[in-house]
């Protein structure tokens, strides 16, 4: 099978303290991995390599056969097919839930806005969200927060979704509505990296398991 993120040798360091050694993973096409770890292990510093939000000091990163770290790699359109979901949302609050998720579709992929809509429309009815089209971040709960910005994620018909401990925020019954969503796109072979404390969910959703300790990448078994 073949990868669609390669990383070799990756390095990252904070003012010269080491926060990642010689990371060293392959991920095939509709694989799930769960990065789990102390708190400032490094998690969340190796998803934000992947899509450079973080520049590691040393290694590379292929994404699709193409290394990201290469002057040449346009960077934002890597991000276009690798999307990032945050455990803060980060949504627009000024904008609808129609709006946020149609947002980028418009304005990086020149989508027509019908289209766009109808498309957004459809994702919100298929994951139970329609009625909350035109509500504003502010009127949603913590759990339907995060599920519209994965579909805000969605939208964008990436190749790759890397979530940042996209249910810690929640309590448990939110978790739950995320974390059934995120069991759906595992079953309909989108390929994830998933940073999480629940191992449970990890134990439930992982082609592999993965623990960031003394800065390096262990396989859990």
């Amino acid at each position: 099978m073949q990868n669609i993120i390669s990383i070799k040798h990756l390095f990252k360091t904070f003012n010269n303290m080491p926060i990642l050694k010689d990371i060293n993973l392959d991920i095939a096409q509709g694989e799930r991995i769960i990065i789990t770890g102390p708190s400032g292990s490094g998690k969340s510093t190796l998803l934000r390599c992947l899509n450079l939000l973080e520049t590691p000091t040393e290694g590379d990163i292929y994404f699709m056969g193409q290394n990201i770290l290469d002057p040449h790699c346009d960077i934002h359109k890597v991000r276009q097919k690798m999307c990032m979901v945050f455990q803060q949302f980060n949504l627009f609050l000024n904008f609808s839930v129609i709006d946020n998720i149609t947002l980028a579709p418009i304005k990086l992929l020149a989508k027509d806005p019908t289209q766009a809509r109808y498309e957004a429309r459809g994702l919100l009815e298929r994951f139970g969200l329609l009625n909350k089209a035109e509500y504003y971040p502010a009127q949603l709960s913590g759990g339907q927060k995060q599920r519209v910005a994965i579909l805000r994620a969605l939208a964008m018909s990436p190749k790759v979704m890397l979530f940042d401990e996209p249910t810690s925020a929640l309590d448990p019954f939110m978790k739950n509505e995320v974390q059934n969503l995120i069991n759906v796109l595992g079953h309909e072979n989108m390929t994830m990296i998933i940073i999480t404390h629940d191992i449970d969910f990890a134990k439930n959703i992982a082609t592999r398991i993965f623990s960031i300790e003394n800065h390096q990448l262990i396989p859990v078994q």
